[in-house]
Protein backbone atom coordinates (compact mmCIF):
# COMPACT_ATOMS: atom_id res chain seq x y z
CA UNK A 1 0.00 0.00 0.00
CA UNK A 2 1.27 3.47 -0.82
CA UNK A 3 2.24 5.70 2.09
CA UNK A 4 0.10 8.55 0.77
CA UNK A 5 -3.03 6.45 1.16
CA UNK A 6 -2.08 5.64 4.73
CA UNK A 7 -1.15 9.14 5.87
CA UNK A 8 -2.98 11.49 3.52
CA UNK A 9 -5.85 10.67 1.19
CA UNK A 10 -5.23 13.99 -0.61
CA UNK A 11 -2.12 15.48 -2.11
CA UNK A 12 0.11 17.12 0.50
CA UNK A 13 2.27 18.70 -2.16
CA UNK A 14 1.61 22.34 -2.92
CA UNK A 15 3.99 25.12 -3.81
CA UNK A 16 4.06 26.28 -0.20
CA UNK A 17 4.43 22.81 1.34
CA UNK A 18 6.85 21.18 -1.10
CA UNK A 19 10.08 22.74 0.25
CA UNK A 20 9.17 21.81 3.84
CA UNK A 21 7.88 18.35 2.98
CA UNK A 22 11.07 17.62 1.02
CA UNK A 23 13.12 18.22 4.17
CA UNK A 24 11.15 15.56 6.01
CA UNK A 25 10.79 12.97 3.29
CA UNK A 26 14.48 13.25 2.48
CA UNK A 27 15.45 12.88 6.14
CA UNK A 28 13.28 9.79 6.55
CA UNK A 29 14.19 8.41 3.10
CA UNK A 30 10.62 8.17 1.83
CA UNK A 31 11.39 7.69 -1.86
CA UNK A 32 7.77 7.44 -2.99
CA UNK A 33 7.01 10.79 -1.37
CA UNK A 34 10.12 12.34 -2.93
CA UNK A 35 8.99 11.07 -6.33
CA UNK A 36 5.48 12.48 -5.82
CA UNK A 37 6.86 15.85 -4.80
CA UNK A 38 9.11 15.87 -7.86
CA UNK A 39 6.10 15.17 -10.06
CA UNK A 40 4.22 18.07 -8.46
CA UNK A 41 7.16 20.41 -9.02
CA UNK A 42 7.46 19.30 -12.65
CA UNK A 43 3.78 19.50 -13.56
CA UNK A 44 1.75 21.76 -11.30
CA UNK A 45 4.16 24.08 -9.57
CA UNK A 46 4.28 27.83 -10.15
CA UNK A 47 7.56 28.22 -8.21
CA UNK A 48 10.38 30.04 -9.94
CA UNK A 49 12.86 28.08 -12.03
CA UNK A 50 15.62 29.19 -9.64
CA UNK A 51 13.82 27.76 -6.61
CA UNK A 52 12.95 24.55 -8.47
CA UNK A 53 16.60 24.16 -9.48
CA UNK A 54 17.71 24.80 -5.92
CA UNK A 55 15.32 22.15 -4.58
CA UNK A 56 16.22 19.70 -7.33
CA UNK A 57 19.91 20.20 -6.58
CA UNK A 58 19.56 19.91 -2.82
CA UNK A 59 17.32 16.82 -2.87
CA UNK A 60 18.76 15.11 -5.97
CA UNK A 61 15.63 15.42 -8.12
CA UNK A 62 17.32 14.63 -11.42
CA UNK A 63 14.22 14.71 -13.62
CA UNK A 64 13.27 18.13 -12.30
CA UNK A 65 16.83 19.39 -12.83
CA UNK A 66 16.77 18.23 -16.45
CA UNK A 67 13.38 19.80 -17.08
CA UNK A 68 14.44 23.14 -15.60
CA UNK A 69 17.71 23.22 -17.51
CA UNK A 70 15.84 22.61 -20.77
CA UNK A 71 13.88 25.83 -20.22
CA UNK A 72 17.10 27.87 -20.06
CA UNK A 73 17.44 28.28 -23.81
CA UNK A 74 18.59 31.89 -24.07
CA UNK A 75 21.28 34.03 -22.49
CA UNK A 76 18.77 36.42 -20.86
CA UNK A 77 17.11 33.48 -19.10
CA UNK A 78 20.49 32.22 -17.88
CA UNK A 79 21.51 35.73 -16.77
CA UNK A 80 18.24 36.10 -14.86
CA UNK A 81 18.87 32.77 -13.14
CA UNK A 82 22.39 33.79 -12.17
CA UNK A 83 21.10 36.97 -10.56
CA UNK A 84 18.78 35.14 -8.14
CA UNK A 85 19.66 34.51 -4.48
CA UNK A 86 19.16 30.76 -5.02
CA UNK A 87 22.00 30.64 -7.54
CA UNK A 88 24.58 31.19 -4.79
CA UNK A 89 23.32 28.00 -3.12
CA UNK A 90 23.65 25.81 -6.23
CA UNK A 91 26.17 23.00 -6.09
CA UNK A 92 29.29 23.10 -8.25
CA UNK A 93 27.77 20.34 -10.37
CA UNK A 94 24.67 22.41 -11.15
CA UNK A 95 26.74 25.54 -11.84
CA UNK A 96 28.86 23.48 -14.25
CA UNK A 97 25.70 22.31 -16.04
CA UNK A 98 24.66 25.96 -16.28
CA UNK A 99 28.06 26.84 -17.77
CA UNK A 100 27.66 24.01 -20.29
CA UNK A 101 24.39 25.65 -21.39
CA UNK A 102 26.12 29.00 -21.78
CA UNK A 103 28.78 27.35 -23.94
CA UNK A 104 26.14 25.64 -26.10
CA UNK A 105 24.24 28.87 -26.63
CA UNK A 106 27.29 31.00 -27.40
CA UNK A 107 29.04 28.36 -29.57
CA UNK A 108 26.29 26.28 -31.21
CA UNK A 109 28.64 24.78 -33.79
CA UNK A 110 30.73 22.90 -31.17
Amino acid sequence: MEWTRIYAPYSIFTDSSSPRVLVLVDRFQMQQAIDQCEIHLMTASKLSQALKLHLSDKYRLDKLTSQCLLTLSTMPKINNLQSTPEYAQFSDKLKAANLDLVMLITNPSN
